[in-house]
C-alpha cells in the first residue's frame, strides 16, 4: 500500500511542480498572452508531431498480443469518443466550450503518468497488456481528437465540413503520427543523426507542455469554470472506469486485462489536450485549468483504483 502512494505521488508532483514553475514565470518574468501564444506554437508545430512520430515508429509491431491492444484499443476509443461527446453536449451549450470538454474527457495520460502508475498497480502481465494499450490509444487519441475538435467546432458554419477535413489533413498532430507509422513500415531504425534530435524532443515535450499550461493559467487566471471541471474529474477518474470495468467484464475480460483496461480509462487528461484546444480555436484556458486540476484530483483516485484491484484480483 505505501508503495502505491508513493509511485502516485512522485508521478504527479513532478507534473504539478512543472505548472507552479509556469504560473511562476508567468507572474514574475513578465509573460503575457503573445508569450503563451509562442510556447503554444512551440509544441504545437514541433513537439507534439516529434513525440507522436517517435512514439508511433517505436511501436514494436511484432509485439505478441499487439493485434489484441489494438482491437481493445479501438474500441475503447470509440465507446470514449461517443460517450465524451454526448457528456459535452448534455452539460454545455457554448460552442467553444463544448468542443473542448468533450476532448478532455477522453483523451488520457496514458504514458507519462500511466506507466509508471501501471507498474505499481498491476502484476508483470497486466504491465505488459497495459503498455501495448497506451502505446496504441496514445497515438489513436491524438490522430481521432484532431477531426472530432475541428467537427465540434464548425458545427453550424459554413463550409464547416470542408474546412474540417482540411484541418484534419494538414494536423501537424495527425502529420506527425502518421508519417511516423508510415516510416516504421519501410524500415525498421533510422540514423541516430535523426532519432537523436526526435528523443531529445520528445523526451522534453511533457514537461514543456506542463511549464505552458501553467503559463496559460498565470496569464489568464482562473476563470469560472468550476462546474464543468467538476464535471471532468467525475467522469474521467470515476464513471468511466466505472462503465469500462462493466464493459470488460460483460465481454469476459478478467484478472490483469481487465486491470489494464479499468486504468486506460482511470488516468487523467492527456497533458497537450489544452494545448490542441487552445491551438485549433477552442478554450485552451479551460482546457488547461482541467488538465492540472483533474490530474491533481487523480492523486486520489488512482490510490482508490490500486486499493480496488487488490481486492478484486485485477492485478
Amino acid at each position: 500500500m505505501t508503495q502505491i502512494i508513493t509511485t502516485i505521488i512522485i508521478s504527479i508532483l513532478p507534473l504539478i511542480l512543472y505548472v507552479l514553475f509556469g504560473t511562476a514565470l508567468a507572474r514574475f518574468c513578465h509573460f503575457e498572452k503573445a508569450h503563451a501564444d509562442a510556447v503554444t506554437k512551440l509544441v504545437y508545430y514541433l513537439l507534439l508531431p516529434a513525440n507522436l512520430f517517435t512514439t508511433a515508429f517505436t511501436a514494436d509491431l511484432n509485439t505478441r498480443g499487439l493485434f489484441f491492444a489494438t482491437a481493445l484499443s479501438c474500441v475503447l476509443v470509440t465507446l470514449s469518443c461517443v460517450l465524451s461527446v454526448f457528456v459535452a453536449r448534455t452539460v454545455e451549450q457554448e460552442r467553444k466550450k463544448r468542443a473542448t470538454l468533450a476532448s478532455i474527457l477522453w483523451k488520457g495520460n496514458y504514458t507519462m503518468l500511466g506507466l509508471p502508475v501501471a507498474a505499481v498497480l498491476l502484476s508483470a502481465e497486466g504491465y505488459v497488456i497495459y503498455a501495448m494499450i497506451a502505446v496504441v490509444m496514445s497515438i489513436l487519441t491524438n490522430i481521432i481528437i484532431i477531426p472530432q475538435l475541428t467537427l465540434m467546432l464548425q458545427q453550424g458554419q459554413k463550409d464547416g465540413m470542408q474546412k474540417a477535413l482540411k484541418d484534419v489533413a494538414t494536423n501537424p498532430a495527425t502529420l506527425g503520427a502518421v508519417l511516423g507509422l508510415l516510416v516504421r513500415l519501410v524500415t525498421p531504425s533510422l540514423p541516430a543523426v535523426i532519432m537523436t534530435p526526435l528523443n531529445g524532443l520528445t523526451a522534453c515535450s511533457g514537461v514543456v507542455s506542463m511549464i505552458m499550461i501553467g503559463i496559460s493559467i498565470g496569464v489568464n487566471g482562473l476563470s469560472k469554470n468550476g462546474r464543468l471541471i467538476a464535471v471532468t474529474g467525475l467522469f474521467k477518474l470515476a464513471l468511466f472506469p466505472l462503465l469500462f470495468a462493466l464493459a470488460g467484464y460483460l465481454a469476459g475480460i478478467r484478472g490483469p486485462g481487465l486491470g489494464a483496461l479499468v486504468l486506460s480509462a482511470a488516468v487523467p487528461p492527456g497533458i497537450n489536450a489544452g494545448i490542441l484546444a487552445g491551438a485549433m480555436g477552442a478554450d485552451g484556458p479551460f482546457a488547461n485549468e482541467a488538465v492540472f486540476a483533474v490530474t491533481v484530483l487523480s492523486a486520489a483516485s488512482l490510490f482508490v483504483w490500486g486499493v480496488v484491484f487488490q481486492f478484486l484480483g485485477w492485478l
